[in-house]
């Protein structure tokens, strides 16, 4: 057989790549926005920004609630093969997320004013933030169609469009915020977040017009299944409310016990360790993959994707706490933190909280795990202690025993100790199944084949096939009617897609019948129903052999062909 490459694996780095991306841009846009505020203004300006990142993080996370669910729930269709029931799916999130925009740019307005008057800031740092927020309302505003959007072309395999859109993103928040924070001040910011968001908002609307798109929405509304949406988004969603409640505490807490002083140390903090987000990008090149095998009932399958994306989690951890160990000295004077003081504290300080950033990688998958594992709650409870209850408990603590360097301590043992208890309460929910994964075995025979499409791999794979069904007690004459199609398939695809050389899945499933899958990334063509029997002799044979099949279905998913083929006994 030619160099072993597994098919999901492929496609989960392509999605990682354009999940990561996606991730880390936002969070460099505002970490960006910090900066640009402390050198082109001052550091009260900076403290403002902080002071106005915990309301954003609230409104992202109102802005997420729809986006993720849908994902979840649209991608476990799809596994089911129900394409109707994930086309209303998206159709009716797409309504819901241009409603929960009018609703946000209203209540965005009456929350700052509330907020701003009982933090009781200084006259400067309150002006400054009513500044900052002027043309940031309209970019909340704009949130929950961006996200939705974001999430779905993401999820429908498009990474081209997902990059074109953080690129337009990234340049609108710093290029232009640069200009217009030079010339208008903090509200500069605001500006340039709109232009940049406008921007990716058009790249994202790209999809829709590439061959590659699934994307069909039905419109319809029903709040039963607006329910089950907001269920699943509820886990991703917590992440930006309980960071904001979480920064919010942090800051009155330092504030009431060492000062306005030594906001900006937290400041830096607390906005490096937002970029840990970027580990959400693995949960989310995981979901679509690994619900699709979860719609499937396919365990192997989920083993599998589950068996890369740790790997990949704890590789980006490595990287992370190594960057951050190395440029910590660095990273105060880009944020215009000029005293002495303050920058001893703040290297100091990240050099505290990056050891166990590979435990944050991992927390981060595991919530998008248990939520492929429909375990919402289980899901939610170690968002819940890994976002707030942990970091904010430690602080107390150990900012108790010894002062303010134990506020780092604090947040550098939150990681380590939320993975331990999460831990314990995995294995006391799911007591009796097997550690780390906990799946439900399937009482069906799966079978899986990754392989490159070549003639000579195809006869391996069916001698394969032959030993397995025949092993299952198949029928000789389903046997050969299943190596048929296994041959005629991969030939047509070969003869289709050349010269490109295809990576394929083939999944045999053994149950009450025979379900075969083919997965592979050529060129997107529904091999159950377009072939012309006039375009070659594998093409007259391969039609003719669909026509007297009656089951079989082709679905195309994460911008890869899919076909089901099912045989009796």
């Amino acid at each position: 057989m030619s160099r072993n490459k597994i098919f999901c694996e492929e496609r989960f780095k392509t999605l990682l790549g354009a999940s990561t991306v996606g991730m880390i841009i936002p969070i460099v846009v505002i970490l960006s926005n910090a900066a640009i505020v402390g050198n082109v203004l001052d550091e009260r300006a900076l403290s403002a920004w902080n002071v106005f990142t915990p309301l954003l993080n609230f409104f992202i996370g109102i802005a997420d609630i729809v986006s993720i669910g849908t994902c979840y729930v649209y991608t476990y269709k799809i596994g089911e093969t129900d394409k109707q029931g994930a086309d209303k799916i998206f159709g009716q999130s797409l309504l819901v997320s241009v409603v929960l925009s009018a609703i946000t740019y209203f209540a965005s307005g009456a929350c700052f004013e509330i907020y701003l008057n009982y933090l009781n800031l200084s006259p400067e740092i309150t002006q400054y933030a009513q500044d900052c927020f002027c043309y940031y309302r309209y970019v909340l505003m704009l949130y929950p169609v961006y996200f939705l959007l974001s999430d779905m072309v993401l999820m429908d395999g498009d990474a081209a469009c997902s990059y074109l859109s953080n690129v337009l993103l990234l340049i609108g928040g710093i290029t232009v915020s640069v200009v217009a924070c030079t010339n208008m001040g903090i509200s500069g910011i605001g500006v340039g977040a709109l232009v940049g968001t406008l921007g990716a908002i058009l790249a994202l609307c790209l999809h829709f017009f590439r061959k590659s798109n699934s994307l069909r929405p039905r419109f319809h509304f029903s709040f039963k299944l607006l329910a089950v949406t907001l269920k699943y988004s509820i886990v991703d969603a917590s992440l930006y409310l309980l960071v904001g409640l979480q920064t919010f505490i942090l800051n009155k807490y330092v504030i009431f016990n060492y000062g306005e002083f030594n906001l900006p140390v937290l400041t830096l903090v607390t906005s490096v360790i937002q970029l840990t987000i970027i580990f959400d990008g693995i949960g989310q090149a995981m979901t679509p993959l690994a619900n699709v095998y979860h719609g499937e009932k396919n365990p192997e399958g989920v083993r599998k994707v589950m068996k890369i994306s740790m790997k990949a989690a704890l590789a980006e951890g490595l990287i992370f706490t190594l960057i951050l160990a190395i440029f910590a000295p660095m990273i105060p004077s880009a944020f215009n933190i000029e005293s002495p003081l303050l920058q001893e504290l703040s290297t100091k300080a990240l050099w505290t909280v990056c050891p166990t950033l590979c435990c944050t990688a991992l927390l981060f998958l595991f919530t998008s795990y248990f939520l492929v594992r429909q375990s919402i709650g289980h899901s939610l409870t170690i968002c819940a202690l890994k976002d707030l209850l942990m970091p904010v408990l430690c602080v107390f603590a150990f900012g108790a025993m010894i002062g303010f360097s134990g506020v780092w301590v604090g947040l550098s043992l939150a990681p380590l100790l939320t993975l331990i208890i999460g831990t314990l309460l995995s294995l006391l929910r799911f007591k009796g199944k097997k550690f780390p994964l906990f799946l439900d075995e399937s009482e069906k025979h799966h079978y899986s084949f990754d392989f490159l499409v070549t003639t000579e791999n195809t006869m391996s794979i069916q001698q394969k096939v032959r030993e397995i069904l025949t092993q299952e007690g198949v029928s000789s004459k389903n046997i050969t009617k299943a190596l048929l199609i296994i041959e005629e398939i991969y030939m047509f695809l070969i003869d289709h897609n050349a010269p490109k050389v295809l990576l394929s899945e083939l999944t045999i499933v053994v149950g009450k019948h025979v379900q075969m899958i083919f997965r592979d990334d050529g060129k997107i063509f529904d091999i159950t129903s377009e072939i012309s029997a006039t375009s070659s002799f594998r093409g007259f044979v391969l039609k003719n052999i669909m026509i007297n099949q009656e089951d079989k279905k082709n679905i195309t998913t994460t911008s890869y062909n899919r076909n089901f083929i099912i045989l009796p006994l």
